[in-house]
């Protein structure tokens, strides 16, 4: 399911100053594993647990900044996956 469009049509609404900070954590995700010498390849080559993990350490992290624009970018993420799993129906329903 590519969430992309949806998550990207919440932020044309939203404040500038929101968008750039989304726009720079994932840019920040992206490079984390090189930046911390973990990786010769970015965020979206990890596998699923170590991407998960990278984004705990970003949920949970020491920086508060970063802390608050994860749990945005994951209500964005997680909005707009509810949305996307309304719009199928259950078999018989």
């Amino acid at each position: 399911m590519d969430l992309a469009p949806l998550v990207e049509a919440r932020l044309l609404d939203a404040e500038p100053v929101r968008v750039w900070e989304l726009s720079f954590l994932l840019l920040l995700l992206e490079w984390w594993p090189r930046l911390a010498l973990r990786s010769r390849r970015g965020f979206s080559w990890l596998s699923r647990a170590e991407r998960l993990r990278v984004l705990e350490s970003f949920q949970h992290g020491s920086v508060r900044r970063v802390r608050r624009v994860s749990s945005e970018l994951r209500a964005l993420v997680l909005g707009a996956a509810d949305e996307a799993l309304q719009s199928y129906s259950l078999p018989g329903a």
